[in-house]
Parts: C-alpha cells; sequence; structure tokens
C-alpha cells in the first residue's frame, strides 16, 4: 500500500509540474495569431516607407545630376560664344535665325541650330557642334541692336536659348537670355 501511495504522489507531482509548466508556456512565452499580424503590418509600413524615401532620393540625385550636366555644358558653350561675339564686327542674324560675323582674327563666324545641338562654322568650313550630344538645344533666338554702322548705337547681340538634359528617366531644362555688346563702337 505504501508503494502506491508514493507512486500516486509522485505522479500527482508530476502532473500538476507538468500542467504548472503547461500553463507558463501557454501564458508568456508565444504569440497570439492577431499579435503577429499586427507586428508583420507594422514592419511592412516601414519597409514601403524606407523604399520609398530611398526612391525618392535616387531619383532626386538623377534629377541633380542632369541638371548639372547640363548647367556645366551649357556654360561652356555660352561662354565660348561670348568670348567670341564680344570682339566681333560685321553683325547679321537675319537668315534663319542664325548668327554671322566675322571674328577678332578676321574668320567668318556662323552660329546655328541644327539637330538640337549649337553649331559653329568658321570661314565656310563644315559645321562642328558646340554642345554635348546629351544636351538637347530646342531653342535658339537672336537679335540684333545698333548693328547699322554709323547709328552711334552700341552693337548688341541678344540670344535666347532653351535647353534639356537627360539622366535615365529624369530630366533637367534651362532657358537662358544674354545680352552681349560688342567692345569697340562701329565706325
Amino acid at each position: 500500500m505504501e508503494k502506491i501511495r508514493l507512486k500516486l504522489n509522485n505522479l500527482f507531482r508530476a502532473n500538476k509540474k507538468g500542467r504548472e509548466s503547461n500553463l507558463s508556456l501557454k501564458g508568456g512565452g508565444g504569440f497570439t495569431l492577431i499579435e503577429l499580424l499586427t507586428a508583420i503590418g507594422i514592419f511592412s509600413l516601414v519597409v514601403i516607407m524606407v523604399g520609398s524615401m530611398f526612391m525618392a532620393v535616387f531619383f532626386g540625385h538623377r534629377k541633380i545630376l542632369a541638371l548639372q550636366n547640363l548647367q556645366d555644358n551649357f556654360r561652356f558653350t555660352v561662354e565660348l560664344m561670348a568670348r567670341e561675339i564680344r570682339v566681333g564686327k560685321n553683325f547679321n542674324g537675319s537668315v534663319n535665325n542664325q548668327l554671322s560675323f566675322t571674328n577678332s582674327t578676321g574668320q567668318a563666324v556662323i552660329y546655328r541650330l541644327n539637330n538640337n545641338a549649337i553649331e559653329r562654322s568658321e570661314n565656310g568650313g563644315a559645321f562642328l557642334p558646340m554642345t554635348d550630344p546629351s544636351v538637347s538645344i530646342s531653342v535658339l533666338k537672336f537679335s540684333l541692336f545698333g548693328n547699322a554702322v554709323g547709328d552711334g548705337l552700341q552693337p548688341r547681340v541678344t540670344f535666347t536659348v532653351h535647353a534639356q538634359a537627360q539622366v535615365g528617366t529624369q530630366s533637367g531644362a534651362i532657358d537662358i537670355q544674354t545680352t552681349l555688346s560688342q567692345r569697340f563702337l562701329q565706325s
């Protein structure tokens, strides 16, 4: 009888311990389905927000590269034209919106827009592009003021340009209008 009693006590203790351990595991050790779905939902929202910010920064960077490329190329082209126009003479800009004149070394120079590029020709030679192929020029207009000999006015050339550059799917555009006056009064 004593043996049966010991066996029952041991069994009762084991069963009691098992229930307690089952209760402790069930109550605090796991997650419910609702908690798991909520955690996955919050994690998904955070990933989507971070991904969206990354894409916005990426496309913003590409647009900045396009604008930087456009400004660098355009500044170079306009500066070359400006240097030559300032010391030029005998301006004529009435034909097909191109500008022709004689530069400081006595060469006949023509600037024009062709195939979305600003082109330059010297002494009737071949027209060579001045702008990079990645830059597209859609507008180039020349206006002349005071170019008549003996009118007492300082000759001025105003040119207007619209340019666009593209990097990947991002593009940047710029409009510039500048007026240049000849250094010497025509006589």
